[in-house]
């Protein structure tokens, strides 16, 4: 009490009354302090189930692309050219691996031809008319070069028949001549330049002689022997089943290897079990219990959630276990492919030659170990699906119920945050009002003590006893 009315009657007054409330309120916070210790505490938990859904929703994408039917990676081609600048290819699902040859290629070549130099001021010397590659086009008597050249481009052809006209100029002695030249926009041997007047026109004819410098050819090469013509150099998907082949340039031998596409297999094989090690390791350390500097326990933001710690247990079970019904010829479990589970529950791959001859002399039978019915990849992305999709419930995923709860429970201790501060509010003004009045009320009694000292004092002078 002493100190409490020294507090009040200090010299500092108004500051003396604060730090006492101050005091007071520290103890009056505590149960706000424990309702943000919760929410913290759920904030960390809301925290910790986005990363576990990142890590679920990465290893159920890992399992995923491996147990694809249609567009797997273990159906997947490379096709490897002995000179990509003469003849490129590429390689879809349904190619054979092996060797194909291609000898004396030549290119599939677009027509082109010019007429004789003319006077650069040539015009058509009556109304004439002439059919080029079956289209009749009509030329009025003055049309000049220029026009009759837009003529020609402005004409529509059949698929495969369209030519485009060009002027060549050339001057000397300072006269001035040209050409009207033409080419054919579509390589192939059905696709040449056929040009004539019209009975009884000349505009054709006026022009000169027609002089062909390049022929319409078909592309040409053997293919292990196979003689092959087309009408075109490249997107030749109608050679070899599977197989696209660009031809480029001329050339005497070309070599086209097709083989699967082991680096890509053995690059989702490596990132599933990436993902698979990723995701045990984060269970195992949220859900641990630790041990203290001061001895004390602390547990993890995991700890509890058996629906979840289980996937640490379940996982290897189904990893570790053998597929049935593959054939002779295909790998039944992982051991097979040279991976390895530990005593840490990874998996390793612990011989990759292994792997790599799997992949390459039968990667259908490794499609068939992780993506077949009962394969292991479709296993584990099965067994992910209601965490980070749909449920079995169908109220969303066990992820989403999860974080749905705690965001009702964060909302809740808001809630109740919100009604403490207000009774705090109001509790720290009472206690302002009680302090400053007992304050008040002390200040009187020492002021009427003062005077009833001074009276006693003054009496006391005069003689005066009680």
């Amino acid at each position: 009490m002493a100190d409490l009315l020294s507090t009040i009657l200090s010299p500092t007054g108004t500051s003396s009354i604060d730090n006492l409330v101050s005091q007071y309120m520290a103890l009056e916070r505590k149960p706000l302090q424990t309702l943000q210790a919760a929410r913290d505490q759920v904030d960390l938990q809301t925290s910790m189930f986005d990363d576990l859904r990142t890590r679920i929703g990465d290893l159920e994408d890992a399992a995923s692309a491996l147990a694809l039917g249609v567009g797997s990676v273990f159906d997947t081609h490379t096709a490897t050219s002995s000179d990509d600048s003469a003849v490129a290819a590429t390689a879809s699902s349904g190619a054979a691996n092996g060797s194909y040859l291609l000898e004396d290629v030549t290119l599939a070549k677009a027509e082109t031809m010019h007429f004789g130099w003319v006077d650069s001021g040539w015009t058509a010397s009556a109304d004439s008319s002439f059919t080029l590659n079956g289209v009749n086009i009509a030329v009025a008597a003055g049309t000049t070069l220029s026009g009759l050249r837009d003529a020609i481009n402005g004409a529509t052809y059949a698929a495969g028949k369209e030519v485009l006209a060009t002027i060549v100029n050339n001057t000397v002695g300072g006269v001035t001549q040209s050409t009207l030249v033409l080419t054919g926009k579509s390589t192939g041997a059905a696709n040449a330049i056929i040009i004539v007047d019209d009975p009884g026109s000349t505009v054709i004819s006026s022009l000169g002689a027609q002089v062909v410098t390049q022929a319409a050819a078909d592309a040409s090469f053997t293919i292990n022997g196979v003689q092959v013509t087309r009408d075109r150099n490249s997107g030749l998907s109608d050679v070899v089943e599977g197989l696209s082949i660009d031809l480029k340039a001329p050339a005497a031998q070309v070599t086209i290897q097709v083989a699967g596409d082991t680096a890509g297999m053995r690059s989702k094989v490596q990132d599933f079990l990436d993902k698979y090690n990723a995701l045990m390791d984060y269970i195992r350390d949220k859900a641990s219990i630790t041990k203290g500097t001061d001895d004390n326990y602390t547990r993890g933001l995991l700890y509890g959630y058996s629906l979840y710690t289980g996937l640490r247990s379940e996982l290897p079970v189904l990893l570790s276990g053998s597929v049935a019904g593959l054939d002779a010829q295909s790998p039944t479990r992982l051991s097979d492919l040279g991976i390895e589970m530990d005593s840490n529950l990874h998996l390793t791959l612990t011989n990759e030659a292994e792997l790599e001859d799997w992949l390459g002399a039968n990667p259908a039978g490794v499609k068939a170990l992780f993506g077949g019915t009962s394969g292991l990849a479709r296993l584990v992305a099965d067994k992910l699906e209601p965490y980070v999709g749909a449920s079995p419930t169908g109220s969303g995923s066990y992820l989403d119920q999860d974080q749905d709860a705690l965001a009702s429970k964060r909302a809740s201790i808001n809630d109740q945050i919100d009604v403490t501060n207000e009774r705090l509010a109001v509790r720290e003004q009472q206690l302002r009002d009680q302090f400053t009045r007992l304050q008040n009320m002390i200040i009187d009694l020492t002021q009427q003590q003062q005077q009833l000292q001074s009276i006693l004092s003054y009496a006391s002078s005069l003689g005066v006893t009680s």
